[in-house]
């Protein structure tokens, strides 16, 4: 997947194209409940598939991939209205670190780069290391951390589905996002003092709904921060930071709970969502939901 993975990066940056700042949030959330749906039932058919042989799951996941490329050829139209007839690879082009570096060098887009890293930083070291922390503090088995797993999926499909675009209508998109991040922090605060099967479910409420809201919101204000021929660039370099998080965050989690009380996994979590409320108000003059100018052939990378 480390050649192919880019594809989430092309998917968001296509709904960019197509979709206009107003509705660009919901639309980040339909897809992101889609993939969530995926975490909800993926699971439950390639474990029923597995009783048959541990190879079936892969052919069916490899038919899958090729249903969707043929989905994607015969339904999806080009998002470009216009083409360069000269495509070329070149090194700069395959790993955008001039882009990333005046991306970095860039306030707004640069504020609004730390928080989705450190965002999804402080999730995936809580999730990733979720079931060792269930096992050691809550003592569930296997197929409990699967009923938290499934319950998790299904309640942020809810959420972002029928949740998120009302929420911003009245809230607008900031408040919402704080309303994201402080469900994520009392998630942390609660399962630190957890110890009951049935219990952890309600806290588990509130990382769906935090997730559920977060994520999206994050996504579509990177989108907004430049112009729309720049939206692949500054989706591929958030993402490849959120993959470097996702190297060391296993690592980490799995270390905290081997060495360290398990209390200490939710709690280093909460702090490092505690530290986007700080980031929002160093960019709280950055975060107006506009977005540059799409016309113009200058980003805001590049000095506008």
């Amino acid at each position: 997947d480390g050649l192919i993975g880019s594809n989430m990066t092309v998917s968001q940056a296509y709904i960019s194209d197509v979709t206009t700042p107003e509705d660009r949030t919901k639309m980040y959330g339909y897809s992101s409940a889609i993939f969530g749906a995926g975490l909800i039932f993926g699971p439950l058919i390639g474990g029923t598939l597995s009783a048959i042989n541990f190879s079936v799951p892969m052919f069916v996941a490899a038919g899958i991939s090729l249903l969707t490329i043929i989905l994607v050829i015969v339904f999806l139209p080009e998002s470009l209205q216009t083409r360069n007839k000269d495509v070329s690879f070149k090194l700069s082009e395959i790993f955008p670190y001039k882009k990333a570096k005046s991306f970095l060098k860039t306030p707004k887009i640069r504020g609004l780069i730390l928080m989705f890293f450190t965002y999804n930083f402080g999730f995936f070291l809580f999730i990733s290391s979720f079931p060792l922390f269930a096992e050691t503090q809550i003592q569930v088995t296997a197929i409990q951390v699967g009923l938290f797993m499934s319950w998790i999926g299904i309640l942020r499909v809810i959420l972002q589905v029928g949740a998120i675009s009302p929420l911003i209508k009245r809230f607008g998109e900031n408040n919402t996002l704080r309303m994201g991040i402080s469900a994520m922090i009392f998630t942390m605060g609660f399962l630190v003092f957890s110890t009951d099967f049935w219990i952890v479910f309600l806290p588990l409420a509130f990382l769906a709904f935090g997730t559920g809201v977060s994520r999206p919101i994050l996504t579509s204000k990177l989108t907004k921060s430049v112009i729309k021929s720049e939206t692949g660039s500054l989706l591929g370099v958030s993402n490849a930071l959120t993959s470097i998080g996702q190297i060391i965050t296993p690592i980490a989690g799995g270390a905290i709970i081997q060495f360290l009380p398990s209390q200490t996994l939710p709690t280093l979590s909460g702090v490092i969502f505690s530290f986007i409320f700080l980031l929002m108000y160093l960019n709280r003059r950055y975060l107006l939901n506009k977005s540059p100018d799409n016309n113009s052939k200058m980003s805001l990378a590049e000095g506008k």
